[in-house]
């Protein structure tokens, strides 16, 4: 096992027409010593047939059954043969760059259990965003404030003559991935001597698994942030996992915040006013969602647990049973619908 050299996991889905993209991407980052890996998760398209272009270039698993992402990416990282894991969606692409900057970033500093970075987006009207991360549902003014200390990245390592010299930021985001999560997962790259068992993603989550993988490896040890977009999403009008339902995306969030910080006792002894507001703040939309839904039962047992004050309205919804809130919710949606 090299330590210097990174396995590529590229895990993929009935996505044939475009994961050829990401495929190219990665194999333009590697150098010798490194690999691609493409997990296919059972597809029942061609993906395999257009993957032997690629010939031994890559390394092709098909799965046995479809059995979701964390699986496919753990199948990944078990055959992988090298120190540094990164991981690309199958719709996203990495900058030629990319591998090279982690390189030299997880060479010089070993104590890092990973680097995350910074993505553009590329949607399908021929719009380009950059700096996504800053508009990824949250802003950010200080990544001082959430990482730690910064320097450039000339001063470590030579710049590619492409790029502009950029901030890199080191330290620990344990405690503020638990209020925004800050990484996509394509901008990871893993080290496995220091993540050791922990590498691993949690199958029995098919929503919001990143945030919890990139959460309880950031309890291990420090990370570090590249200041500088790496890699793409590329946005489309097809069905992805992030377009389930508002009450499924509550459900997997408040799981990661229970199983993620609620189980930390050592955090919760620095931080536990921090936890209770942020898992308050989820418990109350998914209040709101029942409630809307007509659940009235479900709401109830969530008003129970939320310490921080819940709207008179909602309590006085919560007690109309079920049988006949739901009609009652459904003819006011109807009734905003006409409006």
């Amino acid at each position: 096992m090299k330590s210097s050299n990174v396995s590529a996991i590229i895990c993929t889905y009935n996505r044939a027409n475009i994961v050829t993209r990401a495929v190219q991407s990665a194999l333009n980052c590697c150098e010798n010593g490194d690999e691609v890996i493409v997990v296919d998760d059972c597809s029942p398209d061609n993906t395999e047939q257009v993957l032997k272009q690629f010939g031994d270039k890559i390394k092709y698993i098909r799965m046995n059954s479809n059995s979701g992402p964390s699986a496919a990416r753990n199948t990944g990282i078990d055959a992988s043969q090298n120190s540094l894991i990164a991981f690309l969606d199958d719709d996203d692409e990495w900058d030629p760059e990319n591998l090279y900057l982690r390189k030299a970033i997880m060479q010089a500093h070993p104590e890092l259990v990973y680097t995350f970075s910074n993505f553009s987006t590329r949607y399908s009207n021929g719009k380009i965003a950059r700096n996504c991360l800053f508009n990824w549902g949250h802003e950010i003014t200080d990544w001082h404030k959430i990482v730690g200390d910064s320097f450039k990245f000339s001063t470590m390592a030579d710049l590619p003559a492409s790029l502009s010299d950029f901030d890199v930021y080191i330290g620990s985001i344990y405690r503020s991935q638990m209020n925004i999560d800050h990484v996509l997962p394509s901008t990871m790259v893993v080290r496995r001597e220091i993540a050791k068992d922990q590498i691993y993603f949690d199958t029995s989550m098919r929503l919001q698994e990143s945030w919890q993988y990139s959460s309880k490896l950031a309890r291990i040890a420090d990370v570090g942030y590249l200041d500088i977009s790496t890699t793409w999403q590329n946005d489309y009008e097809i069905p992805r996992l992030t377009d389930a339902s508002s009450l499924k995306r509550y459900n997997a969030q408040i799981r990661v915040l229970e199983n993620q910080w609620g189980k930390d006792e050592t955090f919760l002894q620095a931080h536990s006013q921090d936890y209770q507001s942020r898992i308050d703040k989820e418990r109350l939309l998914r209040i709101r969602e029942y409630l809307a839904l007509g659940r009235s039962t479900e709401a109830r047992k969530d008003i129970a647990l939320v310490k921080s004050g819940v709207p008179v309205s909602h309590r006085l919804l919560a007690s109309i049973p079920s049988v006949m809130l739901r009609p009652a919710m459904l003819f006011r949606m109807k009734l905003k619908g006409l409006r």
